[in-house]
């Protein structure tokens, strides 16, 4: 059997406990089952690192993304993967031995690697592409070691109308707040405790209001809050005026205090970014949460759990795998009644849920008493490690025998709870509600190098490319003049917003940064303390100059591409800007350049004490700008294009604007439904055929069977009227039976024989047919596969052209930009 099957993770072999020998049958585990979630239970030193890695390995050869939340920092050890397997590979993970040198056990470690993978049938080229496939990014939360991540990012306000699902904005309140007051250690019951109550009205208040709520907000909402009642009681009565101040003292420590600063940077708090790199490659993001406290730690994974939920009830069903969640070190994130956490609420609802998405959710523990065993059995796949303790075995059992008799499958408790406490290192028990019974297996070699958790440092080496650079905008300071320059009214004139921060020039390392600054933007007087001047730090000394506003041509306007090959609807916002040429030649708007404005940014009014160049001439006569603006339509037309991917086996063509991860999940979504559409057709085709010939085969055996027993009788008869004739006639017998009865005796046999060996025959052929029949559904089936998995890739690109119609102007006239001057 082969150890790479479409949708299937191979895992391991069976095992067989009684003899502590490996078979040669891979296990297979179909990727679909893991819709309905699996556990994996060990004590420590059970393996239970070493089969997750096995598992997401396999699942991101199988380009399935996946959410990791690493408590201890196991699973950091995906990235050290090493396809060459070469000493050099594996040196900068060795410990130097006692005379300073890691060299050697480099070499070892390298030759252990790859003899333990050729064993398991894996070589550098199934490694290279597990490399290829999967993208592999470790975030960390709360530090720079790896990827920030920017968690007040979960307060932003949710896209599309909040009164679509109510419900559902709710709870991710609930889960927001909750994680937030876990954070201040305020362990809140959302119905009880008056801190929950507030913080969800302010919350969901600011969101029904069409803003995004941030922490800054949200304190100095607490002290002045816009609802004057909760309830039946007024504000005052139910949270007082001084709690609330308690309150918001407490939320403001977190945010004041410089070692939250991380929290507050990095990567946008995006499920989708976080499943798929911006080129659409899947990705397996893993979140280290090892050097956070109980309480941030807690905040974190409660946050991004409310964010996975709030992801995939927006995903249309799915019976594939789409993505999955997988949270390592259960202890505290789903424990059992009475304690209730903020990360409970969210992942229960996950796992009664997530089914119907194509979440698939693996949860992975030491003891079973660490988990609520009722939530567990939603769980259809365990994966059992040696237990110890009767008391956690029996916990486990309790869980399995419900799950099997939800199933209709019979358990047996007693033989499962002596194998449980038997099972060597590497071996588990495997239990799948959809292939019963429980097999033991041993899980096979780590294609990733198993170094143990990784500290920050180590995880700061392995991200370092992963880093990009900032250019530094360049300061100017060219003359300028006070007056605002006076047209005619027929030429309307913009302002274009101020840049956010103004560059100084001042060495970006002779800056100190203040709290909370980001430090890969150019230093600004915003951002940053002062300057350094022999290593002593000085205020900044004197005014920044105002800033100087130069005149461009702009032109904004709407394209509407409707094309109809594609059924594709879909409008483009283009303003750009063009620096005048008074030459007399026609304006050429191929050498200007986009600017990401919206008309709402544009204002009407310079600002105070601005500065302005000297307009050009040709850009006070409204009939040249009446020009420029048909050249700038004819330069729409001309350059406006957009590049949309259609399947072209599968049908579907991807969202303007949308990422490419969007576009392949919905094409590899698509190639799932229809490659199980595919497989049903081919068994109900064959299966009507298999019926019929093992019905046949069943009839004839039967009929053999009964042909054999007649030939015995016949036989037996035959050497009787033998015995009677010779009798007679030799005058022994009272009756003469003649030779001729013996003859006919004698012919019914061979008859008899015959039809048996008809029989035979005819058995022989139904078997060969049997066989062949269904070596042909084998083949039937992997076609489907391999034609299903071609199709997802069967991607061409179409460039639209708009429609000269199709484009609408929205403004055009004069805008005056400024330009950053030196400090």
């Amino acid at each position: 059997m082969s150890i790479d099957l479409p949708a299937s993770f191979y895992l391991g072999k069976r095992y067989d406990p009684a003899t502590s020998r490996l078979l040669d049958e891979p296990l297979n585990y179909t990727a679909r089952d893991l819709t309905t979630h699996a556990v994996i239970i060990g004590m420590t030193g059970s393996g239970k690192t070493g089969l997750g890695i096995n598992l997401l390995e396999e699942a991101a050869l199988d380009g399935v993304p996946a959410l990791i939340i690493d408590p201890k920092g196991d699973l950091t050890n995906l990235l050290l993967n090493f396809p060459g397997l070469r000493p050099d590979d594996f040196l900068p993970w060795m410990e130097r031995d006692a005379e300073g040198s890691a060299v050697a056990e480099a070499e070892r470690t390298a030759a252990r690697w790859k003899e333990g993978l050729a064993q398991w049938g894996i070589d550098g080229e199934r490694m290279r592409r597990l490399r290829e496939k999967t993208e592999f990014t470790i975030y960390t939360p709360g530090s720079e070691a790896g990827r920030a991540v920017n968690v007040l990012d979960a307060l932003r306000r949710p896209s599309g109308n909040p009164d679509d699902d109510a419900e559902a904005l709710r709870d991710k309140v609930q889960g927001i707040v909750s994680a937030l007051l876990g954070l201040i250690g305020i362990e809140a019951d959302p119905l009880r405790s008056r801190e929950h109550i507030l913080l969800s009205h302010l919350v969901e208040n600011a969101w029904r209001a069409g803003k995004d709520m941030d922490l800054g907000a949200l304190i100095l909402a607490i002290q002045d809050p816009p609802v004057r009642k909760l309830g039946v009681f007024d504000l005052d009565t139910f949270f007082p005026a001084k709690d609330r101040f308690e309150l918001a003292m407490a939320l403001n420590a977190i945010l004041a205090a410089p070692s939250f600063a991380p929290w507050l940077a990095g990567d946008p708090f995006d499920v989708d970014a976080f499943l798929r790199a911006p080129d659409g490659k899947p990705r397996h993001a893993i979140f280290y949460v090892a050097h956070l406290s109980d309480a941030e730690r807690a905040f974190f994974i409660a946050l991004l759990l409310q964010q996975v939920r709030a992801w995939m009830r927006v995903q249309p069903g799915s019976t594939a795998l789409r993505a999955l969640l997988y949270i390592d070190e259960m202890f505290g994130v789903l424990p059992p009644y009475p304690h209730n956490p903020p990360t409970k609420t969210p992942l229960l609802y996950l796992l009664k849920n997530a089914r119907a998405f194509g979440l698939g959710l693996t949860l992975v523990t030491q003891n079973p008493i660490d988990l609520d065993y009722k939530a567990l059995t939603n769980a259809g796949t365990w994966f059992i490690g040696k237990l110890q303790t009767q008391y956690d075995k029996a916990r486990l059992l309790d869980g399995l025998q419900t799950v099997a008799g939800e199933s209709g499958a019979a358990l047996d408790r007693d033989g499962l709870n002596d194998l449980i406490g038997a099972l060597a290192p590497r071996v588990f028990l495997y239990h799948n509600v959809h292939q019963p019974p429980p097999v033991p297996f041993q899980s096979r070699w780590a294609m990733s190098y198993l170094k143990g958790p990784l500290t920050r440092p180590q995880i700061r080496t392995l991200m370092r490319g992963d880093e990009t650079a900032r250019a530094t905008v360049a300061s100017e300071s060219p003359p300028g003049l006070s007056a605002i320059p006076q047209l005619s009214p027929d030429i309307a004139q913009y302002y274009l917003p101020l840049p956010p921060a103004m560059p100084v020039e001042v060495p970006f390392d002779k800056l100190k940064a203040r709290p909370g600054a980001e430090l890969a933007v150019p230093p600004t007087p915003a951002n940053y303390a002062g300057r350094v001047a022999d290593g002593v730090e000085a205020p900044l000394a004197g005014p920044v100059a105002a800033p100087l506003f130069k005149p461009y041509l702009l032109g904004m306007a709407t394209i509407t591409f409707d094309d109809r090959r594609t059924g594709t609807r879909h409008s483009v916002n283009r303003a750009r800007l063009l620096p005048p040429v008074d030459n007399g030649t026609p304006p050429d708007w191929a050498g200007g350049f986009d600017v990401p404005v919206a008309r709402a940014e544009l204002q009407t009014a310079p600002p105070a004490g601005a500065r302005f160049a000297e307009l050009p001439g040709g850009l006070a006569n409204a009939r040249k700008l009446a020009a420029a603006q048909k050249a700038f339509v004819q330069y729409l037309y001309r350059e406006t294009r957009i590049t949309v991917r259609q399947n072209r086996t599968l049908k579907i063509v991807e969202d303007p604007g949308a990422n490419g991860g969007e576009f392949r999940q919905r094409c590899a979504d698509a190639a799932r439904v229809a490659l199980a559409t595919d497989e049903q057709k081919i068994k109900d085709k064959y299966s009507r055929q298999l019926d019929k010939l093992a019905a046949r085969l069943q009839k004839e055996q039967a009929d053999l069977s009964s042909d054999e027993k007649e030939l015995e009788a016949r036989k037996h008869e035959e050497l009787w009227t033998n015995i009677e004739s010779f009798a007679s006639f030799f005058g022994l017998g009272r009756t003469y039976r003649p030779l001729s009865t013996a003859s006919r005796r004698r012919r019914m046999t061979e008859q008899t024989a015959s039809d048996l060996d008809t029989t035979r025959d005819t058995i022989a052929g139904l078997e060969r047919q049997l066989a062949e029949l269904r070596q042909s559904m084998d083949g039937d089936l992997l076609a489907a596969r391999q034609r299903w998995i071609a199709a997802q890739d069967d991607i061409v690109e179409l460039t639209l052209v708009p429609r000269k119609s199709d484009i609408a102007v929205d403004v055009f006239g004069i805008a005056w930009r400024a330009n950053p001057p030196a400090a």
